[in-house]
């Protein structure tokens, strides 16, 4: 049965730990994102479908047209399997058939209440199957039911010789951490006619806008110079991501606050003092979690620093650690350029898109990453058009 054997594909995916890590500099981050590719990859050529890799491990899966429509513009269908860096990806699901009242998942004191949306849609439908965790792990449905979707789309057209244009099958890594389809050349994304993402949130909910989307990277860099101080201070901020073309409004970015604290401190020990030392270490991170590293003289004005900046993020968790150096430590320059225009961008154009108060469209400061050669940031813009 073709939907025993997505659910199959579906729990297969989901037990692949494919947690991105914001901080890893390997591509992807996590080897589990390439386990999953390799499988899905050796699915579709089993259906005799050519799949490609890109250098950051994008596999792209191409489906010829068939003799009536191949002359037609591609049409691409994409899904990310990788799942959030904010919690455990180590997933063991479980298949729950439905009738209705509240889903007790088997650890961690969790329910699922029986008023959420998709429940409450399930039930008025009367019932069916759930796929849950077992309440130790996010699921993973956040994208590979998007990716075990599109896999049975292709078992479909094999088996069925359906009609259909020229298609192309995109299956990305480490969406959650701001790189989707960073690798995908510009020639292979320009042939294309139309690009759906299959990622959603409630049940039979469709959005029917299209994205003109715009992601630029800015690449800052700097001779280091050595600064001597008394203090090492780490500290790891934890916020809230919402999706770009969804919900950005509930953004409690962890990025911002860690840019704010940067910038803000450094302000101040410019008037506080001639002769205190400081040096930025590292700021790297995204909206879900980010981690500032300083090396300072004067904790107390830190510490101000801290309670102030935070009083302006108050959903903003974060953990800090304080270590005696004496070693001398690079200071960065380009890194508190990058607190101050981070910040900037972000206040000057806040994240919007149609379902938020404007409708005009969307700006996301997305990811700060260290990378050999320098720092880079990463934003994205676009304009929302309803069909």
């Amino acid at each position: 049965m073709a939907y025993s054997r997505l659910i199959d594909a579906f729990l297969h995916l989901v037990a692949i730990d494919t947690r991105s890590d914001l901080f890893s500099k390997d591509h992807p981050s996590t080897p589990g994102q390439l386990e999953a590719m390799r499988w899905i990859q050796g699915e579709m050529e089993g259906l005799g479908f050519d799949g490609e890799r890109f250098a950051h491990g994008t596999l792209v899966v191409r489906i010829p047209g068939s003799a009536a429509k191949q002359d037609l513009k591609p049409v691409a269908w994409a899904a990310h399997v990788d799942t959030a860096p904010s919690a455990n990806g180590k997933v063991n699901p479980q298949v729950v058939e439905y009738r209705g009242g509240d889903i007790t998942l088997p650890h961690g004191d969790i329910k699922i209440p029986a008023d959420s949306p998709s429940l409450k849609k399930l039930a008025a439908s009367n019932g069916g199957q759930v796929i849950t965790s077992d309440g130790t792990s996010l699921l993973g449905a956040d994208d590979k039911a998007g990716a075990a979707g599109i896999m049975e789309m292709a078992y479909r057209i094999a088996e069925r010789k359906l009609e259909h244009p020229p298609l192309r099958l995109f299956f990305c890594p480490d969406e959650e951490i701001g790189r989707f389809g960073e690798d995908l050349p510009e020639e292979l994304l320009s042939s294309l006619g139309v690009f759906w993402t299959v990622d959603g949130t409630t049940l039979g909910t469709l959005d029917t806008g299209s994205l003109r989307l715009c992601r630029r990277r800015l690449t800052f860099s700097s001779q280091p110079k050595a600064v001597r101080c008394r203090k090492t201070v780490t500290m790891s901020f934890r916020g809230k991501s919402g999706h770009p073309g969804v919900s950005p409004e509930l953004w409690k970015p962890a990025h911002l606050a860690a840019c704010d604290v940067v910038a803000t401190y450094f302000q101040k020990i410019g008037v506080a003092s001639s002769t205190t030392s400081a040096g930025v270490q590292a700021l790297e991170g995204n909206a879900s979690e980010s981690k500032v590293q300083l090396g300072v003289d004067d904790t107390a004005l830190l510490e101000e620093t801290m309670e102030r900046v935070l009083s302006w993020h108050p959903q903003v968790q974060v953990d800090i650690q304080i270590a005696d150096s004496t070693a001398k430590l690079d200071h960065s320059p380009h890194l508190l350029s990058i607190a101050e225009l981070a910040r900037t961008l972000y206040y000057a154009v806040p994240p919007q898109t149609h379902r938020g108060s404007s409708g005009k469209g969307l700006f996301g400061l997305r990811v700060i990453t260290q990378q050999d050669g320098g720092t880079v940031l990463t934003t994205v813009a676009g304009e929302t058009r309803l069909e």
